[in-house]
């Protein structure tokens, strides 16, 4: 029964999340609309925003995939929760199909180009070692990041990135004033 209750709450406050998001968006002009349920669970979207990128009259459908104010904090840097496979060890929202990956922060929302972001991982997220505690451990030059789980019994797959790193990718900063800042 507890569980029950904690993953009822984990959706509630999802959705507000998701709703705050939805509702920044459209007070920085953006149209915006909620994905079905099929689209928020097979293919990691949660929002879609309609904007016309050219001169012809054709709607793109920009997928974004919110998530909480999960932050960890470790000697001076900000570290955010990635999920590489979820609870059921299917892929995860890394690799679902949307075009940024929208971090709640305190004033606002970072949005990170999701496929760029997984090429980063790739690169420099060592999975071949599951680690069951969330301290970032730096293990080379090369692959300073390692995978994280939250139990033995579950077979979510979790990564912990730097707030900076995140920065470093085509990406976007819409503040709760409507105010919009650019990384690239």
């Amino acid at each position: 029964m507890k569980s029950l209750m904690h993953s009822t709450t984990s959706l509630e406050e999802g959705r507000t999340i998701e709703q705050e998001c939805a509702i920044l968006l459209r007070q920085a002009g953006f149209p915006v609309k909620r994905t079905t349920e099929s689209e928020d669970i097979k293919d990691h979207i949660d929002l879609i925003i309609l904007c016309n990128l050219d001169e012809i009259d054709h709607i793109y459908r920009i997928g974004v995939d919110v998530k909480g104010n999960k932050i960890y904090h470790d000697e001076g840097e900000d570290y955010r929760f990635v999920e590489l496979k979820n609870v059921k060890g299917e892929l995860g929202s890394l690799y679902g199909k949307s075009h940024f990956i929208a971090f709640q922060e305190p004033d606002g929302f970072l949005f990170v180009n999701r496929s760029q972001l997984a090429k980063f991982i790739s690169d420099n997220v060592d999975t071949s070692i599951i680690n069951t505690s969330f301290y970032p451990v730096h293990l080379n030059y090369l692959k300073q990041y390692r995978s994280h789980t939250n139990t033995q019994n579950r077979k979510d797959i979790l990564t912990l990135i730097k707030l900076s790193d995140l920065r470093k990718f085509k990406s976007f900063k819409l503040f709760t004033n409507g105010k919009i800042k650019k990384w690239k």
